[in-house]
Parts: C-alpha cells; structure tokens; sequence
C-alpha cells in the first residue's frame, strides 16, 4: 500500500536514498550460503534513511490466516509505503529445531530481513578483492569537503572517524 498523502515527497527522498545506499555484505555463512544479516542489513541502511527523513517499521499481526509481518517504510512528512505477507514456519536444521518459538523466531527474522532489504531496494554483494564500489558522495560531503578546501581545521569538527577519513581521501 502507497499513501496518498505527501507521495511527491515519499519518492524523491526515497530516491534520494537510493542513490546513497550502498549493497549490503554477506557477512554470515550457514546451509552452505553466505548471506547478509539482518543487523548488517539495518546498520547499512542506518545513515541514508537518517539522512533523507525515512524510517523502517516492522509489525507482527496475528490473522486468521497465521502470522504476518508488515513492512512500513514511512517519510517525516507523513508519506508512508508498506508491504505485509504471511510468515512461513521455518524447520531449522540440527538439533535446534525442537523448540517452536525458536522455529518461529528464526522465520521471523528471516522474513524481516527479506522485507527489509526489498522495501528499501537493499541488494547483498560479495565482500572481496572483484568488488570494486565507486563512493557514495552525498550533497553533505560536497558540502564538507569545500569547506575543508577553505578551511582544513573544519575537520575538527567531525567526530565519525570513518566518515573524516571519507571526506579526507575526498579531499585529495
């Protein structure tokens, strides 16, 4: 479901999110697959939904049909887009598998990931020597780095570690 309300805005600070989101790490192995997780997912999502006014909402309704999740991704303006669909029960492999709320847990993290990740437009991409990304260079960091250009001591006054040294190597 789209709101009708503020859409104008909704989609151009969606894709202006976009076009800072980077694709997420596998970061876990298991099954015989490497995935990304739904930490890491939330995490490298974190700055470009921050940036652009756009959160995730995830909600779990009990229907007559079973459980379902509900995807919000919502515009400080008011404009929202959600997604929901049924939870399907998870077997998990081992020893682990016995106990349902564990089986239920794991298919709903599993799901959430997924949800997350498609609402969003979030792709998974190898962590290794073939996966050579250009950076992301927002309006903010053009900002930063003309101002560091006039006055280097501006760089004080960031505190990320990571994000200076972005702006540094921007610099050069």
């Amino acid at each position: 479901m789209i709101s009708n309300e503020k859409r104008a805005e909704l989609f151009l600070a969606i894709s202006k999110m976009q076009s800072e989101l980077t694709g997420v790490f596998r970061d876990a192995k298991g099954h015989g697959y490497s995935y990304s997780t739904l930490d890491q997912c939330i995490k490298t999502a974190q700055k470009p939904l921050a940036n652009n006014g756009l959160a995730v909402v995830q909600l779990l309704n009990e229907t007559e049909r079973g459980t379902e999740i509900e995807t919000v991704l919502t515009h400080e303006a008011g404009g929202y887009i959600s997604s929901s669909f049924l939870i399907t029960k998870a077997v998990l492999m081992g020893g682990a598998g016995k106990n349902p709320a564990q089986g239920m847990g794991a298919s709903i993290t599993f799901m959430r990931r997924y949800a997350y990740s498609a609402i969003i437009g979030l792709a998974q991409t190898d962590d290794d020597a073939c996966d050579v990304r250009e950076p992301v260079i927002t309006e903010t960091d053009k900002q930063w780095v003309e101002a560091a250009k006039a006055n280097p001591e501006v760089l004080a006054q960031i505190k990320d570690p990571a994000y200076k040294a972005k702006i540094e190597s921007l610099i050069k």
